[in-house]
Parts: structure tokens; C-alpha cells; sequence
């Protein structure tokens, strides 16, 4: 049924969906507003992006903007976090792609498989997570840091929970 949707519907539709997400995983903020220990937005955004394809990054940021801004950043914050947060989807995304063409090209039986019904599928997900939640966490923090938004929250502290939530959101909800 998504499919039959035209593309700006898909967008509407996947930003939504996004949104969502990352207000579950804000009920779980304990630190700041806009870190959360479990962020489950990460698996949804990667799971749109390896489901329905790469060109529908404008839900992830759109989705990312609103959940911000509506959780008192600053618009330019909040933007600054969007960005953060699509370009590690993007950079998930990619990894996972990458691998699973190159493998194609190589044996078509090993390559890799959404369905992660294999042990490597699964290292190959948490090192594509991790990555992305690298970059996206290093973005995140500086934007929060830059913006004076962190509240007397330590860098370190918030870069370590940044990275936890959105590498335990990509991991475990984008395996479903």
C-alpha cells in the first residue's frame, strides 16, 4: 500500500513515522531534552531507507527537524541535529548497501540479507550502526555544544548516551 503512494505521501508518511519513533525514545531523555538513552527513530529511519530506498532521506530529515523543534531546540539547533541525524542514516544505509553489492558481485549466495537470519548479517548491521552513530553522535554534540544547549551536561556524557540510544534504536528496531 506504501508503495502505490506517490513519493511526497511516502515522505509525509515515513517523516510521520519518524517522528513518532523519536518521541517514544524522548520518554526515555533523562539527561537532556533531546538525548535519549534508547532512540528508536535510528531503526526507523534505516529501516525506511533499506526497505523503500535511499531517496527518501527527506523523511528522516523532516522528521528529525519537527521532533527537535518541538522538544525546545532552537530552530538553527534543531536543524544543526537533523542534519546530525540524516547524515548517519545516510552513512548506515550505505554501509549496509555497499557491502551487500559488493558481496553480490562476488557470490550471490553470501551476500548480505535484510532478513539477518545469519550470524555476519547481524555484525554487519552493529558495525554499519556504530558508524553511523559515530558520525551522527559527533555532529549531534558539537551542534548541542556550539549551540549552548547542553545544560551543564558534560560532552563526554552526552556523547556516550547519544551513541548508546541510536546505536540500541538502529540494531534492535531496525532488525525487526
Amino acid at each position: 500500500m506504501i508503495r502505490t503512494l506517490p513519493y511526497p505521501a511516502r515522505v509525509a508518511v515515513f517523516a510521520a513515522a519518524y517522528f513518532l519513533a523519536a518521541k517514544l525514545g524522548l520518554a526515555y531523555a533523562f539527561l537532556h531534552p533531546n538525548i535519549s538513552v534508547v532512540w528508536p527513530a535510528t531503526g526507523v529511519a534505516l529501516a525506511i531507507l533499506l526497505v523503500y530506498g535511499i531517496r527518501h532521506w527527506p523523511a528522516v530529515a523532516i522528521g528529525s527537524l519537527l521532533v527537535h523543534a518541538t522538544s525546545g531546540a532552537p530552530v538553527p539547533v534543531a536543524l544543526g541535529l537533523a542534519v546530525g541525524s540524516t547524515a548517519g542514516a545516510l552513512i548506515t544505509c550505505g554501509i549496509v548497501m555497499r557491502f551487500r553489492r559488493f558481496r553480490l558481485e562476488l557470490d550471490r549466495f553470501r551476500s548480505f540479507r535484510l532478513e539477518l537470519d545469519r550470524f555476519r548479517d547481524v555484525g554487519i548491521l552493529i558495525l554499519a550502526c556504530v558508524t553511523g552513530a559515530l558520525v551522527s553522535t559527533t555532529v549531534s554534540v558539537t551542534v548541542l555544544t556550539l549551540g549552548d544547549q547542553l545544560r551543564g551536561v558534560p560532552a563526554l556524557v552526552a556523547f556516550q548516551t547519544w551513541l548508546l540510544g541510536r546505536v540500541i534504536g538502529g540494531v534492535v528496531v531496525a532488525s525487526f
